[in-house]
């Protein structure tokens, strides 16, 4: 293979390197966001050569993980979930019906739809914040009537709709951060049971 050619096969080899570091908790969403557009956006075949050597010495290193600390009480309350940490290459990723939105979750896709539909969710925290990418996709988030969405997630040849209703008091506030690449932020209110409109969301 030349330097200048590059196949979806490549890119998708990459990325598998990346996840695997950000499974193992060596890179945290800032590194992992930065990796991914650094495949996306790859010219030759020598730069994912160099991102699967960073990304596979990252995920191989011998790094020592500490004891988890032993438990003071036996009364003391459960440890709070986890945030999702979800992500998809050349596929579409979608959370909808009843789940639980944890704030910190993170939800990326390349070459494909997100779809984070709220309105039959639970929120973890009176107000959460949490990160959504899409690169060469679409990011479409539907929440119910009141509940806010702050939008803050980055664009790149890309474009906002944002038809959220205006915030009630005593509903979630949704905060949106991330980086939408060639593609479209969509954003909506609708009543649990309402079908979406026509083409809102392709999956």
């Amino acid at each position: 293979m030349t330097d200048g050619q590059i196949f979806n096969a490549d890119r998708k080899h990459a990325m598998r390197f990346v996840d695997q570091a950000l499974n193992e908790g060596r890179i945290d969403i800032e590194d992992y966001d930065e990796l991914t557009r650094a495949i996306v956006t790859a010219s030759s075949q020598a730069q994912l050569d160099s991102i699967i050597e960073r990304a596979q010495r990252l995920s191989t290193t011998d790094v020592a993980r500490p004891m988890p600390a032993p438990t003071r009480r036996a009364t003391a309350p459960p440890a709070v979930t986890e945030p999702e940490i979800m992500s998809t290459w050349f596929g579409n990723l979608r959370r909808e019906g009843r789940w639980l939105v944890v704030d910190g979750s993170s939800y990326t896709v390349s070459m494909g739809e997100l779809l984070l539909d709220m309105r039959e969710a639970t929120a973890s925290h009176p107000q959460v914040t949490i990160t959504t990418n899409a690169y060469g996709g679409n990011v479409c988030v539907v929440v119910s009537p009141g509940v806010g969405v702050v939008n803050r997630i980055d664009t790149v040849l890309a474009e906002k709709k944002d038809k959220s209703s205006p915030h009630q008091p005593g509903m979630a506030v949704i905060t949106l951060t991330g980086s939408c690449v060639l593609g479209t932020v969509k954003i909506i209110s609708r009543e649990p049971g309402r079908k979406l409109p026509f083409g809102f969301v392709n999956l």
